[in-house]
């Protein structure tokens, strides 16, 4: 069984195929299903067959809103290609066990949210680590860094602001960026980021409406007025 990993060096280019895949992922939730065309049931009745192309196809329809969900918990786009990978390992292993009736969505988000995480926990003490030894040599932290490419075309103003965008969400707490990351750019409902993150419905609804002022409060120090969202 073999999964490919995402591209290397996303920048810019992930705002283009996340939204692409994103409205893809927002319409195959309206057909209840993860892979348009085949039901969630099927798809990993499939997939615990050691069906690789049923994997293939739930990778496609997931890989990026995976990642860019990934990237959101641990800021950075390589460890983000890692835990996408290591999602959908754990999905081809553990499709035996998965429960009937169950959509396959959450279930796929819930994965990738423990073991973003798992390698943001592990990312930190590592850093740590390295600072306690004196050999952290001004890296900056969690992987957040400016795009060095000047885009000489007129996206540029909102590519700028795209990145300021990001990185005022990277000083987020991480409970407050995994939801807004889920509600905004996946267009997840309540119940289903209730489903993905563990959490009550209420809580959810909290953590949406404190993240986006704590967002806009960021944005604002920057001097940039409203934020993309809802209360």
């Amino acid at each position: 069984m073999a999964v490919r990993r995402s591209p290397k060096g996303r920048n810019r280019n992930d705002s283009a195929a996340g939204a692409s895949s994103s409205s893809d992922a927002a319409q195959s939730r309206r057909e209840d299903s993860a892979v348009p065309g085949v039901g969630d049931g099927e798809l990993v009745l499939r997939i615990a067959a050691r069906d690789e192309e049923a994997l293939r196809l739930l990778v496609e329809a997931m890989r990026v809103p995976i990642f860019t969900f990934a990237r959101q918990i641990v800021l950075d786009d390589h460890l983000a290609e890692e835990v996408t990978q290591d999602t959908f390992l754990v999905v081809w292993e553990n499709a035996p066990g998965f429960e009937v009736g169950r959509r396959v969505v959450p279930w796929v988000f819930a994965i990738a949210r423990n073991l973003a995480r798992t390698a943001a926990r592990s990312a930190a003490r590592r850093s740590k680590r390295l600072a306690a030894a004196g050999r952290w040599a001004d890296t900056e932290v969690g992987g957040v860094h400016a795009d060095p490419c000047a885009d000489p075309h007129a996206e540029v103003e909102r590519a700028l602001l795209d990145g300021q965008v990001r990185r005022a969400m990277a000083t987020l707490a991480p409970c407050y960026r995994e939801v807004l990351e889920l509600r905004l750019h996946l267009n997840m409902t309540y119940e289903e980021i209730a489903e993905v993150c563990g959490i009550p419905m209420g809580t959810v609804k909290s953590r949406i409406h404190k993240g986006l002022r704590n967002l806009r409060a960021r944005l604002r120090e920057q001097g940039i007025r409203g934020a993309e969202g809802e209360e």
